[in-house]
């Protein structure tokens, strides 16, 4: 099986994932957004590097915009999670929508 060599972390409210993998990529990577004191609603990229520009190859949609899921046990601190696709040796920043 594939190990998961990813990582989060956050800076001023904005989570940024990044993946070290040679190979593998991580589907439907978890992010609780509590963990970031982040708050819930909608998050869009503010930087991905599997942009062509920086050299990617385009899997991930930047153009994408995330959303939080419900969470009941989060909800009362508006917060919730999200879902990100990380492709083999990518890092992605996410910006809260306002």
């Amino acid at each position: 099986g594939i190990v998961c060599k990813s990582n989060i972390v956050s800076r001023r409210q904005s989570p940024f994932a990044f993946s070290v993998h040679q190979e593998g990529e991580v589907f439907d990577m978890i992010v609780a957004v509590p963990a970031f004191d982040c708050k819930h609603g909608s998050y869009e990229y503010l930087l991905n590097t599997d942009d062509p520009n920086f050299g990617g190859h385009g899997f991930n949609d930047d153009k994408i915009v995330h959303f939080t899921n419900y969470d009941g046990m989060l909800a009362r601190d508006n917060k919730g999670w999200l879902k990100l696709y990380l492709p083999a040796r990518t890092a992605c920043v996410l910006v809260r929508v306002e």
